[in-house]
């Protein structure tokens, strides 16, 4: 599987069905939580940084997304948190795009 030939809506529905709709909007996107990091787009006509990883506790899914640290100095700012563990979450109905999972 390749990202261009990845469909966002299927995978957010098949593969991410177990979550709540805050979840897939909400999610952890600190990059001490990720292993296996590749740029896929760089930054460019207001687009941040996507990246392909693995969360450190689940090497199977692969998820497709931003890094939230990168996000602290852009205009995107607005849809990092930090949790009470000290950890950065995005919101990414604040970016306009789903984060993908597949595996």
């Amino acid at each position: 599987v390749t990202p261009s030939s990845i469909d966002p809506i299927k995978h957010v529905e098949e593969g991410m069905d177990f979550m709540s709709k805050e979840a897939r909007e909400a999610r952890r996107s600190d990059f001490r939580l990720k292993d296996n990091i590749t740029l896929l787009q760089e930054e460019g006509f207001g687009i941040p940084n996507i990246y392909s990883f693995n969360y450190k506790w689940d090497s199977e899914v692969t998820w497709i997304g931003v890094m939230a640290q990168e996000l602290l100095d852009t205009g995107y700012s607005d849809a990092v948190g930090m949790d009470s563990e000290g950890l950065y979450w995005v919101d990414y109905s604040k970016l306009g795009f789903p984060m993908i999972g597949f595996k």
